[in-house]
């Protein structure tokens, strides 16, 4: 069995090359109009008739067997089989339109520069929904309109957003965790700079990373260059103490170790951990870069706390942007900045609706 896919710009070419390749016994599958290309410049294309074509392949034989003849029937099915395996397996890679009738043609492009962007595929049927909601599907808009009603649609997925907030009177204590290798100890540099050296705080630092000693010279160079103080926590009882001196501090870093998501055993030693600080805001602290799967389980792993914000590093490594939309509409807890390179204090802002939509709405 020969499928082949045949686009022209007419119906009546399109068919002529089917039966001039195919010859008149071919069938049509699928026929249907199409705009090409990908993305928002797709909606500019002039569009194009696409047929899907099949043919059967008949070798030649000096005659056909009676066993041929006699077992006919079951040969006739397996080809049916072969025959809508083959349609199936087209109909996969074919765009969106066949994938969902119910996106409007002109809402196609949206759906897809999302995919593109790894958008989970609920999250995209949520989005979808709500500007349809939005919009007259029977009146035509230009793209500037659209544009702004899926950015104002994505924007609104990031209404909590929660930073270091300050107390009065008393220190805030802030502790960053979260796995291995996403940045935690860089993160954190650039939060005692921004509140040090550029609004003036008081900022002190506690470190519980020691199971790798760069992390800690790396925070006592910062904290030399910033003019911070600095502790290290090698066990619990030295909490109260570093506490204590700490107490006319503004603002109380603290780094941890990372650990992995999958050992219990070392999330429970840091749950113990984190009591001895008393009250706390705890920013879990994930890369752009990890795979989605990994990144739910995560936040399912790091279910014991009771209350945290999520801190994203690592989005200019990360091709797409999907996972940020992702991340703050599976865990359900308030985002609060996104860092975007290495350098100290500048590669960090807030968590900003529009701007992210901006880049989930924007080609890889």
């Amino acid at each position: 069995m020969k499928v082949k896919r045949y686009v022209g710009q007419t119906v009546e070419n399109t068919l002529h090359r089917v039966k001039e390749e195919m010859g008149h016994d071919a069938v049509i599958l699928n026929k249907r109009r199409i705009k090409p290309g990908k993305g928002i410049k797709k909606l500019f294309n002039k569009p194009v008739y696409e047929i899907l074509a099949a043919v059967e392949e008949l070798e030649p034989k000096a005659g056909i067997p009676m066993q041929a003849l006699d077992d006919g029937y079951q040969g006739l099915e397996e080809k049916v089989d072969k025959l809508k395996a083959t349609i199936d397996t087209m109909m996969r890679n074919l765009t969106p339109n066949i994938q969902d009738q119910e996106i409007p043609e002109f809402l196609s492009p949206y759906y897809s520069v999302m995919k593109d962007n790894d958008v989970d595929p609920d999250i995209i049927r949520f989005v979808m929904e709500g500007v349809k909601s939005k919009i007259n599907l029977n009146t035509t808009y230009d793209q500037e309109y659209l544009y702004y009603k899926f950015k104002q649609e994505i924007s609104s997925c990031f209404k909590k957003i929660n930073t270091i907030t300050l107390s009065d009177g008393q220190p805030t204590v802030v502790v960053l965790i979260g796995p291995t290798g996403v940045g935690k100890t860089t993160t954190l540099a650039k939060l005692a700079a921004q509140y040090s050296v550029i609004m003036k705080k008081k900022v002190g630092i506690m470190t519980c990373d020691t199971y790798r000693i760069a992390a800690v010279e790396q925070l006592k160079t910062y904290s030399e260059i910033m003019d911070v103080p600095i502790k290290v926590i090698y066990q619990s009882s030295d909490i109260q103490a570093a506490m204590q001196e700490y107490k006319d501090m503004d603002l109380i870093l603290v780094d941890t170790a990372g650990r992995s998501h999958r050992d219990s055993m070392r999330l429970m030693e840091l749950q113990k951990m984190l009591d001895n600080f008393g009250k706390q805001q705890a920013f879990l602290v994930i890369s752009a870069t990890t795979n989605y799967k990994n990144v739910i389980d995560i936040i399912s792993n790091y279910g014991f706390l009771k209350d945290y914000r999520i801190l994203i590093t690592k989005v200019d490594e990360n091709i797409s942007n999907g996972i940020l939309l992702n991340i703050a509409v599976k865990s359900g807890k308030p985002l609060s900045y996104i860092t975007t390179g290495q350098s100290v204090p500048d590669d960090i802002e807030k968590v900003d609706g529009e701007r992210i939509a901006s880049l989930i709405l924007s080609k890889n």
